[in-house]
């Protein structure tokens, strides 16, 4: 989801700033337990904040925070990536390629559109990317990313689509990539429509 203003509240749980979420954007996740018993309380949802905390919203008290105590290795691959959403997300809406960044491609000219809608499937799923990784970190550097983003959001296209996956940037703007090919898109459908800054 995208931050409009972080000086805003979000839900009735506090204000963004408060809330540690000081960026563009934020990922809402609802974990899939294998063991109901293995449930934290009674929350559905996690917000994360970077590599190392979560969020638990809840309007009653507030919000919970928690620590990672102990890292897990796993494998990294796409098994481990996130499911697109039920709800619309940063990546939905239509974009305009405002920019060339890599090399030409002659299948691509700018003001193409590129419109992702959920009924259109092209996303097949998305992955959170950890900036203390050098190499990520050169390349949210190089795309412009606040520094206040504590990690670096790529969705992947499906599969019989041209283009491979979508670095976001924020609400507005992003990369599309194929192979060398890397071009600025820009959303030029309403932000609030898209449903970017909520859930609903």
């Amino acid at each position: 989801m995208a931050i409009a203003d972080i000086t805003e509240m979000f839900r009735e749980c506090g204000h963004y700033q408060e809330l540690g979420m000081n960026g563009d954007y934020f990922v809402e996740f609802f974990p899939e337990w294998e063991n109901l018993d293995d449930k934290i309380g009674w929350y559905w949802e996690y917000i994360l904040l970077s590599d190392t905390e979560l969020v638990i919203p809840e309007a009653r008290s507030g919000m919970y925070k928690m620590e990672k105590v102990e890292e897990y290795i796993e494998p990294n691959n796409e098994i481990d990536s996130l499911s697109v959403c039920k709800y619309y997300g940063l990546h939905y809406g239509t974009w305009e390629i405002t920019k060339q960044l890599g090399n030409p491609c002659q299948y691509v000219s700018i003001g193409d559109r590129l419109e992702i809608r959920k009924k259109k499937k092209l996303i097949d799923f998305c992955r959170v990317l950890n900036r203390k990784v050098k190499s990520v970190d050169e390349i949210a550097k190089q795309i412009g990313l606040n520094d206040n983003n504590n990690y670096l959001i790529y969705c992947r296209f499906t599969e019989n689509h041209f283009w491979e996956y979508m670095l976001i940037q924020d609400g507005m703007n992003a990369i599309i990539v194929k192979g060398d090919y890397w071009y600025q898109v820009h959303r030029i459908s309403d932000p609030e429509k898209d449903g970017i800054y909520n859930e609903l």
